[in-house]
């Protein structure tokens, strides 16, 4: 998670402040052996970790590992990560059926009683990525309204669902996105130890200690997941290299002929 929030600044090993941070964080990826013992939500960050590596260095041992690990996911489970995993999977132009099958199974998902807003959320975020019909979204957006971004302390993964509400709602071309971002960054911006020219947070600084996002985390761990949360939630993250728009329809295209 810590590589990824490196690369959702455009950071790569070629970066001169941070290469060889992003140089040993993506040999860790590549090494990493698929394990199903392993928690879904790692699996799924590893695969778009992997995703945005490739799309931002075209190496193509990050190709293969990539590849393997995507046919290893399991497909009947869906986490959290699916939604952001898949948009980084399609800008990386590989596994298009995958991200078909991962939006479909979204969309199909009964709502969620323990995380209905990180579920909303979730199901937003789509449509920065997916072409999907016009009145679809204005219904998912008042979803969203209806269910009070602003209570994102109170959910059960406080940060995973403000992460995933910046996403979905700073892709939204409305009065909703200038709300979230007014009230929500100055108060994270605010929030941030500083130590000259370092800084970081921990969940005890974002108001959300005791969550059960943490669970098993020692301090440090926390406040490293922490740390990589916010840097990718931050507005002037997530851009890939080349930049460009692309949107994927959910028909495939028909097979060419041999």
């Amino acid at each position: 998670l810590a590589t990824w929030a490196f690369l959702s600044r455009g950071e790569t090993p070629a970066s001169d402040a941070y290469g060889k941070t992003v140089e040993d964080g993506s040999v860790f990826l590549v090494k990493m052996e698929d394990d199903s013992n392993l928690s879904l939500d790692t699996r799924v960050i590893l695969v778009g970790c992997l995703a945005d590596t490739y799309s931002l260095t075209r190496i193509p041992l990050v190709l293969s590992c990539l590849r393997k690990h995507l046919a290893a996911l399991p497909s009947e489970d869906l986490s959290p990560w699916h939604a952001y995993a898949a948009n980084s999977v399609l800008f990386s132009s590989v596994g298009e059926d995958w991200v078909r099958q991962v939006v479909l199974q979204i969309r199909a998902a009964p709502p969620s009683r323990e995380a209905p807003l990180l579920d909303q959320a979730s199901r937003l975020l789509l449509f920065d990525f997916i072409d999907l019909p016009e009145p679809e979204r204005t219904l998912e957006l008042a979803a969203v309204r209806t269910l009070d971004p602003s209570a994102w302390r109170k959910c059960e993964r406080p940060l995973m669902t403000a992460f995933m509400l910046c996403k979905a709602l700073g892709g939204q071309p409305s009065e909703d996105r200038l709300n979230w971002s007014r009230d929500f960054y100055p108060d994270m911006y605010g929030r941030q130890q500083v130590r000259g020219a370092v800084g970081w947070w921990t969940p005890s600084d974002l108001g959300v200690a005791g969550a059960k996002e943490f669970a098993g985390m020692s301090d440090e761990e926390s406040a490293i997941y922490s740390t990589a949360m916010m840097i990718m939630s931050c507005p002037w993250t997530g851009s890939r290299l080349p930049s460009f728009q692309k949107k994927l329809s959910l028909v495939a295209p028909p097979a060419s002929e041999p």
